[in-house]
């Protein structure tokens, strides 16, 4: 204790400063006064929810502005929400709209005449129509999304469900409008329609499933006489179906997609059709175009298997009583027809045509070049008005017939192997015809029969006839021929 009171007393005497700091080494402090009472810190309910909420209906939407469901809302007549402002979005935030109106006439979601720029999405729409035989009936909805007669313009609906409706599912007119990732299931008319439609379906509709400019990845279905997709431009990986109509219609071209109908009608129709398939029980072609590619084509019944005003190309058609493919222009295609003709054309390259009865395998007006043609009945293997490097075969008829035939293989049980004006390099056996039978000239032929005539012409020059029973060579003017 004597020790620390002589250091202390040390410390003050020796050094008064040194328990003091030098001024530098202070720090200025600002005013202490408050400048104001604190802000609020908590967000308003508009701020946490800018949108306005519909709890029941009717509702009517008057002013611009974001809208959602709080609740399932149910209407027991009419219309469930109007739409009767612009620059409006409506969120069913996963909820239900329903009618339990014993008349089906209401809409559950109506855009008023001339309506701009409307967002709808997320929901479901439930109505209680139901068909049977054809017949649309049931309470609930008329329409869906629908507007009375003055079309909308850029409105979109996505993700929205319809069940059940008197008429239409959702029907947005062809001013900007889209309609992406939406369900209809049960229309007495139209399914879904608008510009643009991507990545939906409609099934069981009156009229139209699908009717849009532009519709991919998408599936249409109707149950009378309608189009199952109807679109005016094209048509990208679609299915379409119809009883009795046309399965897929598209006015400009349709790419990857498939049309059907179950009891008669067009399988698919198309300007320009690519990679794509039809099938057609009975009546229209099963694929019907202008320009056709890579496609393939089923008929039933009397119609083609592949109809095309002016190109065929890598394609197969069958049909039961129909041709198999019919075109101005075939090339590298396959026709099949179990009693008519398998490949009706102008000009055939690179193609096979196959009749199961009286029918022709291969018929070319013009040119059949590189061509295979068989016919198992009374029909022409290949027939053409020039025939070149082609190989025909028929049981009851001529295997290749052809004003000029060149470089032909024709073999056939009744009739002649090959039968020209004019045939050149070409070979024909017959077993109960002619082998070679050219009207005018033959050049450079082998033909052979095992009951008739091996080679007959009028002029044969390096030819060669052989006949098991008859005259190998019959000619009234033999040049170098045996």
């Amino acid at each position: 204790m004597k020790h620390s009171r002589i250091l202390l007393a040390f410390i003050i005497t020796a050094a008064p400063g040194f328990l003091l700091c030098p001024s530098s080494f202070l720090f200025a402090q600002g005013s202490l006064t408050p400048p104001g009472a604190p802000a609020p810190t908590m967000k308003s309910l508009d701020q946490i929810e800018a949108r306005k909420p519909i709890a029941s209906a009717p509702f009517t939407i008057s002013q611009s502005g974001s809208y959602y469901l709080t609740a399932k809302i149910t209407v027991a007549t009419g219309d469930a929400i109007t739409i009767n402002a612009d620059n409006v979005t409506l969120d069913l935030n996963g909820f239900t709209m329903s009618s339990t109106a014993p008349s089906a006439i209401g809409t559950a979601i109506q855009l008023s005449n001339g309506r701009k720029h409307v967002a709808i999405h997320n929901g479901h729409i439930s109505s209680g129509v139901t068909v049977s035989g054809g017949v649309y009936s049931g309470s609930g909805f008329g329409n869906g999304v629908s507007y009375p007669s003055v079309a909308p313009t850029n409105v979109r609906v996505t993700n929205l469900g319809v069940y059940g409706c008197r008429f239409a599912g959702i029907n947005l007119g062809p001013n900007s409008t889209l309609i992406e990732s939406c369900e209809v299931d049960t229309a007495g008319d139209l399914g879904l329609s608008a510009v643009s439609v991507s990545n939906s379906s409609a099934v069981r509709c009156g009229n139209y499933g699908i009717y849009a400019n532009r519709a991919s990845n998408s599936a249409g279905d109707s149950t009378g006489s309608g189009i199952g997709v109807r679109v005016t431009d094209a048509a990208e990986h679609c299915v379409g179906t119809s009883v009795t109509g046309t399965g897929v219609y598209a006015v400009d071209i349709a790419v990857n997609c498939k049309g059907y109908t179950t009891t008669s009608g067009t399988g698919l129709h198309a300007n320009i059709a690519e990679n794509c398939l039809g099938y057609s029980p009975t009546g229209g072609s099963a694929i019907d175009g202008s320009v056709v590619k890579n496609c393939y084509g089923l008929n039933d019944g009397n119609g083609a298997g592949v109809y095309a005003a002016r190109s065929a190309e890598n394609c197969y058609g069958a049909s039961n009583t129909g041709e198999g493919i019919q075109a101005t222009n075939a090339v590298n295609c396959y026709g099949y027809s179990n009693t008519y003709t398998g490949l009706d054309v102008n000009t055939a390259e690179n193609c096979y045509g196959y009749s199961g009865a009286s029918g022709g395998g291969v018929i070319a007006s013009s040119t059949a070049q590189n061509c295979h043609g068989e016919s198992t009945g009374n029909g022409i293997g290949v027939g053409a008005f020039n025939a070149q490097n082609c190989y025909g075969k028929s049981a009851g008829n001529n295997g290749v017939d052809a004003t000029t035939a060149e470089n032909c293989y024709g073999i056939s049980t009744s009739g002649s192997g090959v039968l020209g004006t004019t045939a050149q390099n070409c070979y024909g056996i017959s077993n109960n015809g002619t082998g070679i039978y050219a009207i005018h000239i033959a050049s450079g032929c082998s033909g052979r029969s095992h009951s008739a005539t091996g080679l007959n012409a009028f002029i044969a020059h390096v030819c060669f006839g052989y006949s098991d029973t008859a005259t190998g060579l019959d000619t009234s003017h033999n040049v170098d021929s045996q």
